[in-house]
């Protein structure tokens, strides 16, 4: 019997996290929620100058994916130093992640900057590169050539990313699209929330 929900986060600490620790805090976030067996959340991080300290508990000068436990993350892999603003990571995270951890769904959450028809995400390591709507749709189209995943959401918890841009991108690897036509608050989604949610309810559509 497969898990209802395989969440896949994709978290590129930028700025936001190397000056507001904003990344940590969706993170404990995250950590409240006790999760049933149905549903996995598994989170790749990275992508900022930003090293543990009292608060912080990751490195996120290196690429780490975590398995989301209830008061706990499991350090599942330690890729070292790689861009998260290049097409073959996120790609390479989602074949590993849909098949290393299968499930009825998948949900994929894009975590950074976003700039809608510009694209998304800062890797301040590498120079602040971002992944352009042409990169993401390379991303998609590979992982989807090795996996067949379609996701039930695909969705951006990044500013200014509901466009009909985007959306042409994602067409035809999600089901859903769940994205801000405004500026987000730098606090974010609620993910104590989200998780709650699908603890509740695992069988719930993305609808």
């Amino acid at each position: 019997n497969l898990p209802d929900y395989t969440v896949l986060v994709y978290m590129v600490g930028s700025d936001l996290e190397s000056d507001d620790y904003a990344a940590t805090t969706d993170l404990y976030e995250m950590l409240e929620v006790d999760l049933p067996p149905s549903v996995n959340v598994i989170v790749q991080t990275g992508g900022a100058n930003a090293q543990p300290d009292e608060y912080r508990f990751l490195d996120f000068t290196i690429v780490q994916r975590l398995y989301i436990d209830h008061e706990d993350s499991v350090i599942l892999s330690d890729l070292g130093r790689k861009n998260m603003g290049d097409p073959s990571t996120l790609s390479d995270f989602l074949v590993w992640g849909t098949q290393e951890f299968p499930a009825e769904k998948y949900v994929l959450i894009l975590w950074d900057h976003g700039g809608g028809i510009t694209g998304f995400g800062w890797d301040e390591v590498y120079n602040n590169d971002e992944t352009t709507l042409d990169e993401f749709a390379q991303a998609l189209d590979s992982a989807y050539r090795e996996t067949g995943v379609i996701f039930e959401i695909i969705g951006f918890d990044q500013c200014l990313m509901a466009t009909i841009e985007v959306a042409t991108v994602i067409e035809n690897y999600a089901n859903y699209m769940v994205a801000s036509e405004e500026i987000e608050p730098g606090g974010g989604w609620d993910y104590t929330a989200i998780l709650s949610s699908l603890k509740n309810n695992s069988n719930q559509n993305g609808k």
